[in-house]
């Protein structure tokens, strides 16, 4: 919930359509995943992010209606 507050105040277009647990539970890194493959914002929605932007990992669900999803990793969580 905190950073879907950091992500709506820095991409001002930026909806959260879904909010879920990874299902692999032991990112290091968090990662934005293009889900459309070629999103011309995803470069510079990334870096206002600081994120490397990623494929979407094995296992993982790509959920209906979204353009990327953001993996949140140890870095960024507590």
């Amino acid at each position: 919930k905190r950073y879907e507050e950091k992500l709506l105040q820095k991409v001002s277009n930026a909806a959260v359509v879904d909010r879920d647990n990874a299902k692999k539970q032991d990112y290091e890194k968090s990662i934005l995943v293009d889900l459309t493959g070629s999103h011309p914002q995803m470069q510079e929605i990334a870096g206002t992010l600081d994120l490397s932007v990623d494929s979407l990992p094995e296992g993982e669900i790509k959920p209906d209606g979204a353009d990327f999803i953001i993996i949140l990793g140890s870095d960024v969580l507590p």
